[in-house]
């Protein structure tokens, strides 16, 4: 019979779907339960080779094979009986890393009285209906089984090609590489905020700033400059060059003053002159190493006299991550400062490490530069620094993973420091320098 329409299944690549989600890796999972380190983590085995029910569910894809049905070993549904309750087919456990067809056939329970043999027999294929054109709806039929628009027969759609716009960020394809940029999203800020009109600056702050809390100032509209900080904060997913400026200016949300909002506005002057600025990811480079940069301003900030860590990684050409963050404590040294910087560059190394492993991407003696060699020394030899017993214990892993192998320091110069950037404000010449550093540049 040429009308009996069959249902098949097929899976994909499991792992495929575990990394899109995000999961974790199987082998750190493993370790986590078996060192008890997760209080609550059931006492379970994980298989190498095998992933989680949600992936696995994930990466069926179901077919229609109208034109050869009995091409595949099928199960023929039996549609004598419509009124039934839908049931689920449980296909978790019939899942494999490797491409095979699964069944989908429905199955009756002892209490129906079917017989499995007789379903599955290929003499039934007369005894076998079409599933009916015209669906048919009752008045409370449990709107969790209505799959689509009753009232709809006829569902449009359409390709929509190569992704070009993403979340507010603009993305350019071609043969060399990717371009990400957020053009229009900075066209638009700039109308918003009535700066259309305002003259541009070849940097985000002046390099003699001295911002503070200025208590005696001039008080401003608080929810004005809280918009035009969250609105920058989302613009630095592609503009690493302002990072430092804004999270500055963010610091003095609580009270702002007319000179912070003076701040503010020079940011948004700089990004007129460079609105069309984005990050550059070349294709098929042959370097493909994970490398990061380290510094610390010590005594940055002028109204608690804290540090500032700054750093970002490279992974190849291309860059991937980067903060500036002021620190939790005084630092009494700017070996203090310096090494807290790098431990909290160690904790992003060691968090991409762990994810990359997801795509097969395996890395030891990851270097970390830093332009500070009591900080290198320490993490090497800490019997001959007696001096430094008054950093805290918890910044002092970055001994450990170093004895490990997971990670290496490095000394380098600050002439070719490349977290300067992230750290202080700097002249137009070096600012230049180091935006272009950063893989930064107009649309091709």
């Amino acid at each position: 019979n040429q009308d009996v329409k069959c249902l098949s299944a097929i899976s994909e690549t499991s792992w495929l779907w575990h990394r899109r989600l995000g999961h974790m890796h199987m082998e750190h999972l493993k370790d986590i339960s078996s060192k008890e380190l997760v209080r609550g983590l059931p006492k379970i085995k994980f298989e190498k080779d095998k992933v989680c029910d949600a992936c696995q569910m994930e990466s069926i894809n179901v077919t229609f094979d109208e034109t050869n049905p009995f091409l595949r070993r099928t199960n023929i549904v039996n549609v004598d009986d419509m009124d039934n309750d839908l049931r689920t087919l449980d296909i978790s456990e019939t899942l494999q890393d490797n491409p095979k067809e699964i069944d989908l056939g429905e199955q009756p329970s002892s209490s129906q009285g079917g017989n499995e043999e007789a379903i599955n027999d290929a003499s039934n294929l007369d005894n076998s209906q079409e599933l009916p054109k015209d669906w048919t709806y009752k008045k409370d039929h449990p709107s969790d089984q209505i799959l689509g628009n009753p009232s709809s027969g006829e569902f449009e759609m359409s390709m929509m090609g190569e992704l070009t716009f993403f979340l507010g960020l603009q993305i350019k394809q071609s043969k060399d590489g990717i371009f990400i940029n957020q053009a229009k999203y900075t066209k638009e800020l700039l109308k918003r905020f009535d700066m259309e009109a305002s003259n541009a600056f070849d940097t985000p702050m002046s390099s003699s700033l001295k911002i503070d809390k200025d208590e005696k100032g001039k008080d401003v509209d608080i929810k004005r400059y809280r918009g035009i900080i969250g609105s920058l904060l989302y613009l630095t997913a592609s503009r690493p060059d302002i990072m430092f400026s804004v999270c500055l200016c963010a610091r003095f949300q609580a009270c702002p003053k007319e000179s912070h909002l003076i701040a503010v506005k020079r940011i948004l002057r700089y990004l007129k002159g460079t609105h069309d600025l984005g990050l550059w990811f070349p294709r098929n480079t042959s370097f493909f190493d994970l490398i990061s940069y380290s510094d610390a301003d010590y005594a940055g900030c002028k109204t608690e006299r804290k540090s500032t860590n700054g750093g970002y990684q490279f992974l190849g050409h291309s860059l991937v991550s980067w903060s500036s963050k002021k620190q939790n404590l005084v630092a009494l040294s700017t070996t203090e400062a310096e090494y807290m910087a790098v431990g909290a560059c160690c904790a992003q190394i060691l968090w991409m490490k762990q994810t990359l492993l997801d795509f097969g991407l395996k890395y030891d003696h990851i270097p970390i530069l830093c332009d500070n060699t009591s900080a290198i020394d320490l993490t090497k030899n800490p019997i001959q620094h007696s001096r430094t017993k008054h950093i805290e214990i918890k910044h002092h892993f970055i001994r450990d993973h170093v004895q490990k192998g997971d990670i290496v320091l490095d000394f380098v110069d600050k002439n070719h420091q490349l977290a300067d950037i992230f750290t202080k404000p700097l002249d137009s010449k070096r600012f230049t320098a180091l935006r272009r550093e950063l893989g930064m540049s107009s649309p091709m």
